[in-house]
């Protein structure tokens, strides 16, 4: 593994770790989850690499390794952006074509990368329990606003209602929608923090986490109309979720992909059994796999 650099178009060094296989012709790019760093997937990324395959772990700006004001962002496309710039120069060095993806929010995240820069040189997109969490209608668990949420986005109460979060759910965020309205309604306010992660487990697991996240940061990885992104979809798919994941329901992904990703393209889902949605990380290693093989044995036959 080589802790390598890029300078992104503002001048500032992000960071990456770089593991390179016998083939450097074909990178497979894994976005991390909110609050983490790359230092978490280097697990997943072995696993990979032992499999023959050229893996890049990115720092995300302010996070590890990366320059960047921690939790933030100047802008909502920037992570992007940084992304993009990435590619350019992982290009410069021969790589040719790349297979995209992430765990969490780094997964949204490098969704909102094609529905901006498109497919090209993107062989695959992977995503590791993505977290389709914006609309009300998504969520696993009901939070405390989701009645106010529902009732202002159809001006009705609403008529169903979910589990509450328990006690082994408390380690997911909690969002201060006056902040974030606040934040909405006037850009000013856009780099104060919005959403705040708990700290879990012990101190020493929590060192360089970044538990709070501002709106522009927040909404580098929010999808609005999550519907029309998956649909847009022109390229091989694998999505995998844990069965007993904390956030994300796997019976919402699977409608997800049968109503919205086309049915010309090659998708699935894999439900990882017992894996929550921590543990699906590594877990997912071993499926991602095998589906990486007939991307790039696909490639690698249109390229002939």
């Amino acid at each position: 593994m080589i802790q390598e650099f890029f300078k992104a178009r503002d001048g500032k060094n992000l960071a990456f770790r770089w593991l390179p296989a016998e083939d450097t012709e074909t990178a497979l790019i894994c976005m991390h989850g909110s609050t983490f760093s790359s230092q978490w997937y280097l697990m997943f990324g072995r696993m990979l690499h032992k499999q023959g395959m050229t893996i890049c772990l990115p720092d995300w700006r302010g996070h590890g390794k990366s320059e960047g004001r921690p939790g933030d962002l100047d802008y909502p496309d920037q992570l992007q952006d940084d992304l993009h710039d990435l590619i350019a120069h992982l290009k410069e060095r021969g790589v040719r074509r790349f297979v995209l993806g992430g765990h969490s929010a780094g997964s949204l995240a490098s969704l909102r990368y094609l529905g901006i820069y498109g497919t090209k040189d993107i062989a695959g997109f992977f995503a590791i329990a993505p977290p389709l969490t914006q609309a009300e209608e998504t969520r696993k668990y009901d939070i405390a606003t989701s009645g106010l949420e529902y009732f202002i986005r159809y001006f009705r109460k609403r008529r169903h209602s979910r589990p509450m979060a328990g006690p082994e759910q408390q380690n997911l965020p909690t969002i201060n929608l006056w902040k974030y309205w606040l934040a909405m309604l006037f850009p000013v306010f856009r780099r104060m923090p919005v959403l705040s992660f708990p700290p879990v487990g012990s101190a020493a697991g929590n060192q360089g986490r970044v538990l709070e996240c501002s709106y522009n940061l927040l909404s580098a990885y929010t999808i609005k109309r999550y519907t029309d992104l998956f649909a847009s979809i022109d390229i091989p798919c694998h999505i995998t979720v844990g069965e007993h994941d904390e956030v994300v329901d796997a019976n919402i992904l699977y409608t997800v992909m049968n109503w919205y990703i086309s049915p010309q393209v090659d998708s699935c889902l894999t439900e990882i059994p017992n894996a929550t949605h921590m543990s699906a990380i590594s877990a997912s290693a071993k499926p991602l796999s095998s589906w990486l093989g007939k991307v790039v044995e696909r490639q690698l036959e249109v390229a002939l």
